[in-house]
């Protein structure tokens, strides 16, 4: 019975972009509802799996969420957030469109589409934001497999957003490209830009490759390495069964850091393959003169323990340090606070062994008012080896420091491999 139904759902094809709507919808709801974010996501993660077991496709970014919260008034803003884009956004070649498609009385417009030769990013406007789904990619009239990410710009007098949309195969340096809508919000109708795009210049250069990890007993090897003025992409290939790599209560997590041990910022993950080899794609921040190595670090985390996680109160203090027992991986220490204006950046480090990502994954820390609500208006973000600062608004009354137990995890040192920059 079980080899049936496993054979049923090895046949079953699953598009990234699919599985990233039915993940980036899961997440939306849990946003909205109150209770334990944590155990929220774990539950999420548990369903998707089913969907990621002998599906052609599998999207990281859900490894991403599993310390997710919601933020209060975030905006994201491109500059700060996002370097590669920024820089993306000076070059000649952005395309700026400023074209409106009204189509049953709903309009939308896209301002600017630029592609940096990894993601083809999309600034958009519409009077308030209602969801747009599907969103169809066409390059050279060809209807191509991508995974999207959506961020908020602003909700002012209107809304503008970004989309993020990753190919999950190579796009030529030019190329026309054709966006369309066929829904948004409850409105169904037809919306089609349609506009040449050029990568832009951003001075790609090849690193040494070919460096061979284990994680498990699981060999993989970093297949290639690009880095450029807008982004570090690195190709890690696993030469094993699916059923190998995943099970259904595991999933795969990396850290990337330098030479330091300082987490690197991870802008996007994706991965693509069959059952017998997937190919991991990981895009961080474009690298400052001052590293010299790419660490990965691969790592599993078991979904079942996220569900087990005992939580953790209590208030923020007045005086620093402030400890808070993490149970057996250690503690975390806040160290500081800094009031600017209507928010607070804090700051804190944890003690474990354990490599944490650029945005504290897989821990989670956040700052509540008195009833539980988040104030957080920044996600967690590196500044060292395991040390990170948050931001928050600044309410009267107490605020509370909300967090979990976790469970023990270990990287392996054979999942470690190193890439020399310099």
């Amino acid at each position: 019975m079980e080899n049936n139904i496993k054979r049923a759902i090895d046949e079953i094809d699953v598009p990234l972009n699919k599985l990233n709507d039915t993940v980036e919808r899961g997440i939306s709801i849990k946003k909205k509802k109150r209770g334990n974010p944590f155990i929220m996501v774990a539950i999420s993660v548990v369903a998707t799996m089913a969907l990621i077991l002998g599906s052609g496709f599998i999207s990281p970014k859900v490894a991403n969420v599993l310390a997710d919260v919601p933020l209060i008034g975030f905006m994201y803003d491109i500059e700060q957030h996002d370097e590669g884009l920024s820089v993306a956004l000076s070059d000649e070649n952005k395309v700026v469109l400023n074209e409106t498609v009204t189509s049953n009385g709903v309009s939308i417009t896209i301002e600017e589409i630029v592609y940096d030769g990894h993601r083809i990013n999309i600034i958009f406007s519409m009077p308030t934001y209602e969801e747009v789904y599907p969103l169809t990619i066409l390059v050279n009239g060809e209807i191509i497999n991508t995974g999207e990410s959506l961020r908020t710009l602003d909700e002012g007098e209107v809304y503008r957003g970004l989309w993020e949309i990753n190919a999950t195969e190579e796009l030529p340096e030019t190329f026309d490209l054709t966006i369309k809508i066929h829904q948004i919000g409850e409105t169904k109708g037809e919306w089609i830009f349609s506009t040449p795009i050029t990568k832009v210049n951003n001075n790609s250069v090849l690193l040494q490759a070919g460096q061979n990890g284990r994680i498990d007993g699981i060999p993989y090897t970093v297949e290639s390495v690009e880095m450029s003025t807008t982004g570090t992409k690195i190709d890690v290939v696993f030469e094993r069964e699916i059923d190998a790599l995943f099970a259904v209560d595991r999933m795969l997590g990396v850290t990337i850091t330098d030479q330091t041990s300082t987490p690197l910022q991870k802008l996007d993950e994706r991965g693509s393959g069959n059952r017998d080899k997937m190919v991991y794609t990981y895009l961080v921040e474009p690298l400052s003169e001052n590293v010299t190595e790419i660490k990965l670090m691969h790592y599993f985390m078991v979904v079942s323990t996220f569900n087990e996680r005992e939580e953790i109160v209590v208030e923020l203090a007045d005086t620093f340090p402030q400890v808070i027992p993490q149970g057996e991986m250690g503690d975390i220490v806040i160290t500081n606070t800094e009031q600017n204006g209507q928010q607070v950046t804090l700051t804190f480090r944890s003690t474990s062994e354990f490599a944490f990502s650029d945005s504290f994954i897989p821990n989670n820390m956040t700052v509540t008012n008195e009833v539980g609500e988040s104030l957080m208006t920044e996600y967690p973000k590196a500044i060292g080896p395991n040390e990170y600062q948050i931001v928050f608004q600044s309410i009267p009354g107490k605020k509370l420091i909300q967090t979990t137990t976790i469970p023990k995890m270990e990287i392996e040192p054979s999942a470690i491999v190193t890439i020399p920059v310099r």
